[in-house]
């Protein structure tokens, strides 16, 4: 691992977590939403340990929605997946994703015949 230049500036506001609206899926029984939660870190401290506080923010996010799967009563997470820094190739910066799969309402179709 080559070390960090000294006067490196960060190019990225980190920490940072930025969410997304993903897929949506129509089924007969249910419909569905995903979700992406993209978590990102800088780390200043120059000993590429940034994947932990990326991973620790991965399960602080897991964790509550197994608590409570429930987002404003209004979706509920199926399931959870996540993707981990797979490596410290692009240090000092380290990022990782959680995709919940939600359970929205239904919609419904309103006839134009009046």
């Amino acid at each position: 691992n080559i070390p960090p230049r000294k006067e490196q500036k960060e190019l990225l506001p980190c920490p940072y977590i930025q969410i997304a609206l993903g897929d949506c899926a129509d089924e007969a029984e249910e419909a569905t939403q995903d979700v992406v939660v993209i978590v990102g870190v800088h780390d200043k401290t120059g000993d590429r340990q940034g994947y932990r506080d990326v991973m620790n923010a991965i399960e602080r996010i897991r964790q509550r929605f197994k608590r409570n799967p429930y987002i404003k009563d209004q979706a509920m997470v199926k399931t959870i997946r996540w993707a981990a820094p797979e490596d410290d190739t692009q240090h000092p910066y380290y990022f990782g994703a959680v995709l919940l799969t939600c359970i929205i309402p239904q919609m419904e179709l309103v006839s134009d015949h009046t």
